[in-house]
């Protein structure tokens, strides 16, 4: 079940840091990482939570892999992982691939926190932006090389030549049918 976003940062408690790169092409699958840190032990929390959240994309859904396990996530909608350690100092990292299949620009948010089971919610203490400017790529027909100093030959005489071949090697396939067929008569007359 997919959590609702709960209260916003207050950074009372936590650090947290977004890895993703700034640029991809469309069709690129790009790693990030999330890692999040308690800097003061949050006693009525009842976990320490962590999340990759898809704030916003040309993309309605996006394709994301989390720790391996690959699913597909909508805008505004956050994946999460979460530890029972609450103690000063804890850390907890989210690895991951996203499926860039749009250009445009991708904005995600990395959380940290805790999930509330009981609502369905995701509460949280700090964020840190990553933004992916998607590309499409640009494809360039090959080039034929060329031989340094060596001179330009036109294309057009080239085409003519080989027109001109073409149509005497057609008439040159008729003139012999043609004289197959006289043999074929005189053979018969002949019989």
């Amino acid at each position: 079940m997919i959590p609702e976003v709960g209260v916003k940062a207050t950074g009372k408690y936590t650090t947290v840091a977004l890895t993703v790169p700034s640029s991809a092409n469309v069709g690129d699958t790009v790693d990030y990482t999330v890692k999040g840190t308690l800097t003061a032990t949050p006693y009525y929390w009842p976990n320490f939570a962590i999340g990759l959240w898809y704030v916003d994309g040309p993309a309605n859904k996006l394709k994301i892999w989390v720790e391996g396990s690959e699913m597909e996530i909508s805008k505004n909608v956050l994946v999460y992982k979460t530890s029972n350690r609450l103690e000063y100092g804890s850390t907890l990292t989210m690895t991951g691939r996203i499926k860039i299949d749009a250009a445009g620009t991708y904005l995600f948010k990395g959380v940290a926190g805790y999930y509330d089971e009981g609502k369905n919610s995701f509460n949280i203490d700090s964020e840190d932006e990553g933004k992916i400017e998607a590309k499409s790529p640009i494809i360039t027909p090959p080039t034929v090389p060329t031989i340094p100093g060596a001179p330009e030959i036109p294309w057009w005489p080239i085409a003519i030549a080989g027109a001109v071949v073409a149509v005497i090697g057609i008439v040159i396939a008729v003139v012999i049918h043609e004289e197959e067929k006289e043999m074929m008569y005189m053979m018969m007359l002949v019989r």
